[in-house]
């Protein structure tokens, strides 16, 4: 089998190369595969169409004093992977009542069963579908792949496939369920019509069960005879609060209201795991079944006391001023760091009000400003050190290890300090209206996590250091665009917001801060700089701009790093239109991401391999001629060469002409780290949301149990205006994170989804 067949670099798939056929079944003769291309939707065909089927039914019913509403639901979903299935079960109640002339209650529980089946895996991990099809030649037959694993069970092994994926769907089991329960109740006392007390407990509680199996033969040392990881997390949060409010008019002219208030915020998680190798019968997955079993604890804990305040001043009900603050006792602070206190103020002045403007231009105006500091404590755990013990041992003796992590016995809040000024306008009967707000701040004693010298017997040390700056601009504009007197009515909101975010300065010492690592590139944070930097390795460029070409027929990179893109958009936005007539409704919500970058490690994939549509350029359109001589390479990058004198000191520039496979043209780019060709722009432009619908005339539901119905069509996630993904098959939105510095990074990412759905709502 020839070197390249591994990946795609390959004599051109028209059918004139004949080579060993690799894809044969066990005890099959040797024969030989014709090179072409498979299907054009033979990946698209792989995934099937997903289906979501929302089922809701609810009951409400009550008199002057008490009112209930019970409501079930049931959700079924059919993944777009084959045998990825979940299904979601709710009930919920919800209760109040008035239990005397001063005393009221109120109440909610609800319950939701999750179970799902065959969760994708995701990531650069070799059981994620998405790397394999990303990466395995144009001629690979998935339908084969796909009988070779229902006819012997195994995987199979072929040049540039990671792991067969009908064998991943069938085999390497992710499944999980979840059962969890949220709820309150209060009770609310009113001493005077000017006093009350508020009392209330919360819950929030779940227990999750995550099982991930490999069979006996699975690829990796781990899984090769057998494994099973078992999961078993229960989670719970408990807050019971209570709340002394006093309000009224103070005089003719001023009114108010004051509160106070303290609340008890308890988390705790407990999680046991199983990882259990070495199975005595194939086909068995249960822990017992295991010879080598490595179960892991963990316990999460944390406790907030708090105290707040909050008041408020009213002048004619056109000049308010409000003041709070709040102070809270975290248990997981450094000792003498336990309690912090943080303010705000703000104020708003209707000025249309103060001045009696009864204009038919401008209906309604208010300013506002305000100032206000924001506390935040740690996860647990940081402030002391601890050990793991395991179960396997050295020469027969058990051993155990200490934290890598250094403490930090002093450890202290962060504290982000922010101001805002803003307006709101409403003209024409408020037929038209924009809110304008500008906003500052910055988030200092970030809790880091830095890297020690090893040769302290430590990796790293978590401290309060760095600034982090942030201001932006935000708006939201309304307009009633036309009321006709036939009804039509057609309605338009439009918002935007702009973020800059700067890291002003970290710790002493500290240079930068690594926030994500994802190969090619990194995601950093720098003082001085934007947040959220992607550094990596440029082009080397000549004076004018043109990269520069290496002896060898490639591009060469830059001795040193640089920054690359920013993962933070220069705006957002979203434009919504809403039109209704005689009973039909029609809504459309395009939204805007304009400016950011994201690093992708799918383009590092397919390019390196080679398997991207992009890479069909500079390749030949045929190996050999007419004979079956080897024909030229026709690929020229480019770009210039450097001209050196004897010394090799650089004197000039020339045009590149040397020609080079494509493999050289493109996979060089991965195989040297040039990270700037795998920085993406992250702007798009997409059509998120399309309604169309039917209110029913009561007059026509005369003679029916219903008191209304409607009807709707939605499709939402439709398609992008805009995008600039060259083709790679990901999407801008393909890098989601919880983490505001991984944001940027897309790895190996499921398609995206446009759905299409019904509704109908029935009122009884």
């Amino acid at each position: 089998m020839p070197a390249w067949h591994g990946d795609n670099w390959g004599p051109p798939l028209d059918g004139r190369r004949v080579v060993v056929d690799p894809f044969v079944f066990p005890g099959e003769e040797p024969r030989t595969l014709t090179l072409l291309p498979q299907d054009p939707n033979n990946i698209r065909d792989f995934w099937e169409t997903g289906l979501i089927a929302n089922n809701f039914v609810a009951f409400t019913g009550g008199d002057e004093k008490t009112s209930a509403r019970l409501s079930f639901g049931n959700t079924n979903i059919k993944g777009i992977t084959p045998k990825n299935k979940g299904v979601r079960n709710t009930i919920n109640l919800r209760a109040s009542s008035k239990l005397t002339n001063k005393l009221s209650f109120d109440g909610k529980v609800n319950y939701t069963n999750t179970k799902y089946e065959n969760r994708p895996n995701l990531g650069e991990t070799s059981d994620n579908y998405v790397y394999s099809l990303s990466v395995m030649g144009r001629y690979v037959p998935l339908d084969f792949l796909k009988k070779y694993y229902e006819k012997t069970g195994d995987y199979g092994r072929w040049p540039g496939i990671k792991y067969n994926p009908y064998y991943v769907l069938n085999e390497l089991k992710n499944n999980d369920q979840r059962d969890r329960i949220i709820g309150f109740a209060s009770l609310r006392y009113e001493f005077t019509d000017w006093l009350n007390l508020t009392a209330r407990s919360g819950l929030d509680w779940y227990s999750e069960e995550r099982q991930k199996t490999w069979p006996v033969g699975a690829k990796g040392r781990a899984n090769q005879k057998g494994r099973l990881v078992e999961t078993s997390r229960k989670v719970k949060e408990s807050n019971s609060d209570f709340l002394l409010t006093a309000s009224g008019d103070i005089s003719s002219n001023f009114s108010g209201s004051f509160s106070f208030g303290g609340s008890l915020l308890k988390q705790y998680t407990t999680e046991m795991s199983w990882d259990a190798r070495d199975f005595k019968a194939e086909g068995v997955y249960h822990v017992s079944n295991a010879q080598d079993i490595r179960p892991e604890n963990y316990l999460w804990e944390k406790e907030i006391q708090s105290l707040y305040f909050m008041s408020q001043l009213a002048y004619k009900n056109y000049l308010f001023v409000d003041i709070s603050g709040r102070n809270d006792w975290s248990s997981t602070l450094g000792r003498d760091n336990y309690s912090f206190f943080y303010p705000s103020v703000s104020t708003s002045f209707v000025f249309t009000d103060a001045f009696e403007m009864n204009s038919n231009i401008l209906s309604f105006g208010k300013l506002r400003a305000s100032w206000a500091q924001v506390g935040n404590d740690s996860d647990p755990y940081l402030t002391k050190i601890g050990y793991r013990s395991y179960t396997t041992n050295y020469n027969g003796h058990g051993y155990a290890d200490v934290s890598t992590r250094l403490p930090a016995v002093n450890l202290k809040n962060e504290l982000t300090e922010s101001w805002e000024v803003g307006t709101d306008l409403r003209f024409f009967k408020n037929r038209l209206s924009i809110d304008l707000t500008y906003y500052d701040g910055a988030t200092k004693n970030q809790i880091l996590p830095v890297q020690v010298s090893c040769s302290s017997g430590y990796q790293t040390v978590v401290i309060n250091a760095g600034e982090i700056k942030n201001s932006g601009l935000e708006m939201v504009l309304n307009a009633g665009i036309i009321r006709s007197g036939s009804g039509f009515k057609w309605d338009l909101s439009f918002n935007y917001a702009k973020n800059e975010s700067k890291v002003v300065e970290l710790a002493p010492g500290i240079e930068t801060y690594l926030l994500v690592d994802s190969y090619p590139n990194i995601i950093e944070a720098r003082p001085g700089q934007r947040f959220g930097n992607i550094i990596g390795y440029k082009y080397k460029r000549a004076p004018d701009g043109r990269r520069i070409v290496g002896s060898k027929g490639s591009y060469l990179k830059e001795t040193d790093k640089s920054i690359l893109g920013n993962i933070t958009p220069d705006w957002i936005g979203g434009l919504n239109n809403s039109f209704s007539y005689k009973g039909f409704f029609m809504n459309f919500l395009i939204d805007f991401v304009q400016g950011g970058q994201l690093t992708s490690t799918t383009k590092y994939q397919m390019i390196r391999k080679g398997s991207a549509l992009i890479t069909e350029e500079g390749r030949r359109p045929r190996d050999t001629d007419d004979q079956g001589n080897q024909l030229p390479y026709v690929g020229v990058l480019d770009g210039v060469v450097e001209i050196t004198d004897a010394n090799g000191n650089v004197t000039g520039y020339e045009e590149n002409t040397q020609a080079v496979d494509g493999q050289t043209y493109w996979a060089t780019r991965g195989w040297q780290r040039i990270g700037e060709e795998f920085v993406l722009d992250a702007s798009y432009i997409m059509l998120r949301e399309l309604i169309f619908g039917y209110n029913f005339k009561p007059n026509v539901l005369k003679k029916t149990p219903f008191k209304g119905v409607r009807v709707s069509v939605v499709g939402r996630n439709l398609f992008y205006l805009e995008e600039h993904m060259q083709d790679m098959g990901i999407s801008p939105e393909s890098a989601p994170n919880t983490s505001a510095g991984a944001r940027g990074v897309e790895v190996l990412s499921m398609p995206t989804t446009r759905t299409f759905g019904v509704n109908v709502n029935l009122t009884f």
